[in-house]
């Protein structure tokens, strides 16, 4: 098909999925658990996982240590904190993290409001009693590391981490393209154009969604995009 207009190429594309992460301490890293909350987990020692990454927040978020709030439009990082021993027990540990501590959550009515930051294969039990009671502190001591002086029975203890972490998101970075033509300008042919070639320098990983082709009048134009492992992706118009 020949294509007299100009053609515009809108890419947005990652090199990789940005992760945050509980990275050292006396915890055990544990994989999201189906369930905690309910003496789920039964082990004298303190548990973490991570929750979800690099999510923009819809609205204010109230944290306890400090208690503050952390306003919505924030990209934060949570993580979770469970000390549930087997029996009635005391522990003291910490939990250190590759991003900024900004605040705590241990009482029951934040960690309820808070669980859209869970881990979506997770079921938080127990809304009623899994936070923190009197005597049980999480003191943020280091800008990545959180202390714990906690004593638990049953139903254990929980907590919820809110980072932040800098992410690069640099992604693939563009080379060339074929026909060739000014990176703001476009590209007219009165023979009308049949393919298009960009070149990136690393894979690309990128869904046929989230590329569109473009005329002048800002009108979508149907294309079929293939790829190759040169980091190589084409357009046939």
């Amino acid at each position: 098909m020949k294509m007299a207009s100009p053609i515009i190429l809108f890419l947005v594309c990652f090199s990789g999925a940005v992760q945050a992460a509980i990275t050292g301490g006396t915890v055990t890293v544990i994989a999201p658990p189906a369930n905690t909350g309910d003496d789920n987990q039964q082990i004298d020692e303190l548990l973490g996982f991570d929750e979800l990454q690099h999510v923009l927040l819809p609205s204010d978020l109230a944290v306890d240590v400090p208690n503050i709030i952390i306003p919505a439009g924030t990209v934060v990082n949570s993580h979770y904190i469970i000390y549930d021993p087997p029996g009635s027990s005391a522990i003291t540990g910490t939990t250190q993290f590759d991003g900024t501590v900004i605040g705590v959550i241990t009482s029951n009515p934040k960690l309820n409001s808070s669980d859209h930051l869970g881990h979506p294969a997770t079921n938080y039990l127990n809304p009623s009693f899994r936070g923190y009671e009197a005597g049980d502190t999480a003191t943020i001591t280091d800008p990545d590391t959180v202390f714990y002086n906690l004593s638990a029975s049953t139903p254990g203890d929980y907590a919820r981490v809110i980072t932040f972490k800098e992410f690069d998101n640099r992604g693939p970075q563009f080379i060339m393209r074929s026909p060739q033509v000014t990176s703001t300008g476009v590209h007219a042919n009165p023979e009308g154009i049949q393919s298009v070639r960009l070149l990136f320098d690393e894979p690309l990983d990128f869904a046929t969604s989230e590329a569109t082709v473009q005329n002048e009048d800002g009108l979508n134009i149907g294309a079929d995009a293939t790829g190759s492992p040169l980091s190589e992706l084409s357009y046939f118009l």
